[in-house]
């Protein structure tokens, strides 16, 4: 059979159902959660310890057990002289309890709720105007915020989410902190008290603090409490936290390392969203920014960048481009080697947004040495979550490659992972990426001089025809599709037989040229 003839066999049978561009949709969504579930845990409360701002003398070693002991004994005074009269002793009173919530370890939150002292600290907060007292009692009321979502529904309850957003007016910058931090706790418990500080107008107090301040400590626990506002499922209305991109891409500029980290876990919220949304981020001026943390090597920083650089990829092609032109990939190819599990996912999470862009930015993938070959052997050798992420990456590339770029990537031995991958997964996307890497290869195959298909003769002799036809029987209608396609244009036997029978039927010198076969 010659080339031509093979050629318009093969378009004549493909009946090309299937968008190919729709499989290679950007995800905005994935599966993987980097250490997403620990870092919430981490980082939605903070407790303040006392030796973070501790303006008493005595040398009390409140971590020491016995002293804890002895003061945990001494609750039911410390809650009388709170709720007296008598303002030394309650100002002593409120001081004992800040220290003894405070421990480091294990803090004695539930005795110190249980004494019932916490409507009389929202009292205190609400009209006291001495401010060593609203800070005490602010800053028990945050630690016991930072506890269980019980323990913070009784803060709530009692009316201090206004009260709190009040104090941020305060000429006191230990009460303004101290409230800050708060309102990060409250609005990391629960969605209702978020959207409940935003609609206060939140956000924007904070905002006019972060203006003129230059306390580090209000910058850093701002940072916090922005990501807290940013965070959560359903997410916040984004032009009532959008309004911090200006600050954000001033904070993640800090030389504070922990204010650049929670700066970019609120990034990583905000550029969670549609073309738009990504839109405005981008042009806060935060890319650059961004582009330029991959080199750290503080895991709890690169988390959020990379979740905000791959939030950004998934947008559209300009944004990509955007995000190309401060090349990123020569250490995004570096971290394909990083011995955690959840970074190098994450990582071809984000290369197989950017190998679903134009021919153009799968070229940029393909020229960085070693790139698509380590994303290869994550293809062949890593855990099976990872596989899946490498696989969407290559698949990507290769169904939105140029022919030449294909035969690349084959030539990087890629043709027997994906058919590995294929024969061992159950997943029905991963299947459906397979099938669709393998029906472009084959493609690129039948445009060969060459009578047989080189691709077809590998996919055969690694033994996974019979898996894509068994495919042909799979619930899922997109995969039945794919495989019945692949199998009827490339390996159906009976066809070819007729074909060449058909063939045989005339000599060579007796064929009209000009005679069309229906096959």
């Amino acid at each position: 059979m010659s080339y031509i003839q093979r050629i318009s066999r093969r378009k004549g049978n493909y009946k090309k159902k299937i968008d190919f561009s729709e499989s290679r949709t950007k995800r905005l969504q994935m599966s993987i959660q980097i250490s997403k579930d620990k870092r919430e845990q981490q980082l939605m409360k903070k407790r303040f310890f006392h030796s973070r701002k501790d303006e008493s003398s005595d040398s009390d070693d409140i971590d020491d057990q016995e002293f804890i002991d002895q003061h945990l004994q001494l609750l039911p005074q410390y809650a009388q002289a709170i709720n007296g009269n008598n303002e030394n002793d309650l100002k002593l009173a409120l001081v004992k309890v800040r220290k003894l919530i405070s421990v480091e370890n294990q803090p004695p939150i539930k005795q110190i709720v249980d004494i019932g002292i916490t409507p009389r600290l929202v009292q205190l907060l609400k009209h006291s105007e001495d401010p060593k007292i609203l800070f005490e009692a602010a800053w028990i009321l945050t630690n016991i915020a930072s506890g269980t979502k019980e323990q913070t529904k009784t803060v709530v309850k009692e009316g201090a989410i206004p009260i709190f957003v009040n104090l941020l007016s305060s000429s006191d910058e230990d009460v303004q902190e101290q409230s800050i931090w708060a309102i990060g706790n409250i609005a990391g418990d629960q969605i209702k008290y978020r959207d409940e500080l935003l609609n206060l107008g939140t956000m924007e107090k904070i905002l006019t603090i972060l203006r003129v301040t230059t306390n580090e400590g209000i910058i850093q626990n701002s940072a916090w409490a922005i990501s807290n506002l940013s965070r959560g499922k359903p997410k916040p209305d984004f032009k009532s936290v959008s309004i911090a991109l200006p600050f954000l891409e001033r904070l993640i500029n800090s030389s504070n390392i922990d204010t650049v980290i929670d700066s970019c876990w609120a990034l990583s919220y905000l550029t969670n969203g549609n073309d738009d949304e990504i839109e405005e981020c981008v042009n806060s001026g935060i890319v650059p920014t961004l582009i330029s943390l991959l080199r750290s090597d503080n895991l709890k920083l690169l988390t959020p960048v990379l979740r905000a650089i791959g939030n950004i990829v998934t947008g559209t092609d300009n944004q990509t481009e955007l995000v190309l032109n401060y090349k990123p990939l020569e250490n995004l190819c570096t971290f394909l080697d990083n011995p955690r599990k959840a970074i190098r996912k994450e990582i071809c999470w984000i290369l197989s947004n950017i190998t679903a862009g134009i021919e153009t930015q799968i070229q940029q993938v393909l020229d960085v040495p070693n790139l698509m070959e380590k994303v290869i052997n994550i293809l062949k050798n890593d855990d099976l979550e990872v596989k899946k992420e490498a696989a969407w990456t290559v698949s990507n590339a290769i169904t939105g490659a140029k022919s030449q770029q294909i035969r690349y990537i084959v030539e990087l031995d890629s043709i027997e992972p994906i058919c590995n991958l294929l024969t061992s997964s159950n997943n029905a996307d991963i299947i459906s990426v397979c099938l669709d890497a393998l029906q472009s290869i084959l493609e690129v195959g039948d445009e060969s001089p060459d009578p047989e298909n080189a691709y077809a003769v590998i996919i055969e002799e690694l033994g996974v025809v019979p898996k894509i036809e068994e495919l042909q029987k799979h619930p899922n209608e997109e995969i039945y599709e794919k495989a019945s396609e692949i199998i009827s244009t490339y390996f159906s036997q009976d066809s070819d037989m007729n074909f060449q029978n058909e063939m045989d039927m005339y000599p060579d010198d007796a064929q009209d040229p000009d005679r069309k076969f229906d096959i």
